[in-house]
């Protein structure tokens, strides 16, 4: 993904609008890219600080520290995603494989 791209979809992913494929480019791009994360940082502290705002809930505002936690916990979701795709086809190419033998 490119910057340009990513700097886009900030405001999607700040509402929690962005899914699969496309979530995840986002985030390793964010990830590895100082200046889009930058960018994504400052998004995400004024969107988090305005809804503080009107919440009379008892608010954290280490929010650059909410947005780490919150990546590292969503990357950390893809890759499970991941492994479990592939146990599935692990187990897939294993049967077939015992059936294939079975049938010669």
């Amino acid at each position: 993904m490119e910057c340009k791209e990513a700097l886009s979809l900030i405001d999607l992913y700040n509402e929690d609008k962005l899914r699969g494929a496309q979530k995840e480019q986002f985030l390793l791009h964010v990830r590895s890219c100082p200046a889009c994360y930058e960018e994504l940082d400052i998004k995400f502290i004024v969107t988090r600080g305005l809804k503080g705002l009107d919440s009379k809930e008892k608010q954290d505002f280490n929010f650059s520290g909410m947005l780490h936690t919150k990546i590292q916990k969503e990357i950390g979701q893809i890759k499970r995603h991941h492994n479990v795709l592939q146990t599935v086809l692990l187990f897939i190419l294993i049967v077939l494989t015992a059936i294939m033998v079975i049938l010669l």
